[in-house]
């Protein structure tokens, strides 16, 4: 289900959350267009967790990056999954889930991890 979320520029995009089983998140802009999105993968090891695996918000356009995009989803699907969040550290290494972080990426989980929004990674 599509839901709206006004980002920081004042536009609305649309997200929506697939709660069945992986908790992936699409991000569609104002006209319909799909701009990004966030993958999870669901761990139940020694406790259960979703960890962050893929995340874009620049398919079209640059400009829906640090809109509060990416903070608005992470507190949606830790809502909808009563689940903690984690990352995978900046530390070089390429991971085969896609969970290493390019880009804005360790930034971005740094100041999520700071806001107590990611936890610390279980890798």
């Amino acid at each position: 289900m599509l839901q709206p979320y006004t980002c920081k520029n004042g536009e609305v995009v649309q997200i929506a959350i697939d709660e069945d089983d992986s908790y992936e998140a699409k991000v569609f802009g104002p006209n319909g267009e799909k701009i990004g999105g966030m993958v999870f993968h669901l761990y139940e090891d020694y406790d259960t967790y979703l960890k962050l695996t893929w995340m874009y918000l620049d398919v079209n356009n640059p400009r829906w990056k640090r809109q509060g995009i990416g903070r608005e989803i992470l507190l949606r699907v830790k809502a909808a999954s009563d689940l903690p969040i984690t990352a995978s550290s900046n530390d070089g290494q390429r991971r085969d889930d896609g969970s290493h972080l390019t880009g804005d990426g360790p930034a971005f989980v740094a100041k999520m991890r700071q806001d107590g929004i990611i936890a610390n990674d279980h890798t």
